[in-house]
């Protein structure tokens, strides 16, 4: 569990602990989470779980299996459970024996944050096999294509730009330079030389890809040519090469692949961009949805035209790199 997966968990514990702090409190299951949550709320609230319910853990005195609780009058059960697969099933055996008003869920799919690390968690078990390929290089690159094609996306009311770069919203499948920030980060905390807010706004930066731990010797996407040309020259290049493909190594030929299956997918996601937001002017008849979508469909086959564009175009470079890395670059 990252740092900022804690502080989105000790929150939600805060607001359980706020209304009903007098009531016992029991945890299901007692994983990771719940011993989590129980160190939590003893640590910062001096509250101790009347016991905790999980059926590998049993003992038989504070951890109990499911099958050995009885309903209790006064208590509050809290599920410390984000595991998708086995998100219903964990949930169904509590409510099949507990009245439902006594159970308050941590990771209720309602709330957007923890709605978003589920559906993403789901997507990357869905996808891998969707796009599964015996080249790497190939996987990999139909992989991103094809979250870029089933990624949720919205396009608000009030949204100059399309594209979310938020917390949870990209997709990091290669799930890697997160976890030594976050610890780097924690220490300089622990020691004073960040504060709580500053530890958190560094934390929030790298998941949204503004930073990342290595920078150097890194490749950058071509963003003077991009914003000059748009992406249809590269496209039409790649599709030369593999025309006349009788001189080129094999490993040249799957770049090449790799690269034409990704810039399908992600004109495809702009694509989805400019159908979305059409669909949201339709409905309101707001100008700004109007813009979008008419940026988005130019932008698909062209190059920007006006600094609106420009800045939607380095947007959506922003949303290809993140995607695919976890960070500003490559």
């Amino acid at each position: 569990m990252n740092l900022l997966d804690r502080k989105s968990l000790e929150k939600e514990i805060d607001k359980v602990v706020k209304s009903y702090g007098d009531k016992d409190i029991i945890i299901y299951p007692y994983g990771e989470i719940g011993q989590y949550a129980d160190v939590y709320m003893k640590s910062k609230y001096g509250i101790t779980k009347k016991y905790a319910i999980d059926n590998k853990k049993a003992n038989g005195r504070d951890i109990l299996s499911l099958d050995q609780i009885d309903e209790v009058t006064d208590a509050i059960f809290i599920i410390c459970s984000s595991t998708p697969d086995y998100y219903e099933e964990i949930r169904e055996k509590l409510y099949s024996k507990i009245d439902n008003t006594k159970i308050v869920d941590l990771f209720n799919k309602k709330d957007s944050y923890w709605k978003k690390v589920n559906d993403n968690y789901e997507m990357r078990n869905v996808l891998w096999y969707y796009a599964y390929d015996n080249n790497e290089v190939i996987h990999r690159a139909k992989y991103l294509a094809a979250f870029w094609k089933y990624k949720n996306i919205e396009v608000n009311e009030d949204d100059i730009f399309a594209g979310d770069v938020g917390i949870a919203s990209t997709y990091n499948f290669t799930d890697y330079g997160f976890r030594n920030n976050q610890a780097d980060i924690a220490m300089l905390s622990y020691y004073g030389e960040l504060t709580k807010a500053e530890s958190e706004d560094y934390i929030n930066a790298e998941r949204m890809g503004l930073i990342c731990r290595n920078p150097s010797a890194h490749a950058t996407a071509a963003y003077t040519r991009l914003l000059n040309e748009g992406i249809t020259p590269r496209y039409v290049s790649i599709i030369s090469k593999l025309n006349n493909n009788k001189r080129i190594s094999n490993s040249k030929l799957t770049f090449y692949k790799s690269e034409k299956i990704i810039i399908d997918g992600f004109r495809q996601l702009i694509k989805r961009y400019a159908v979305e937001a059409d669909e949201l002017y339709k409905k309101t008849g707001k100008d700004n949805a109007r813009i979008i979508s008419d940026s988005c469909s130019w932008l698909v086959d062209n190059p920007p035209r006006s600094l609106y564009q420009a800045i939607q175009m380095m947007l959506f470079i922003h949303i290809g790199v993140i995607s695919e890395n976890g960070c500003g670059s490559f």
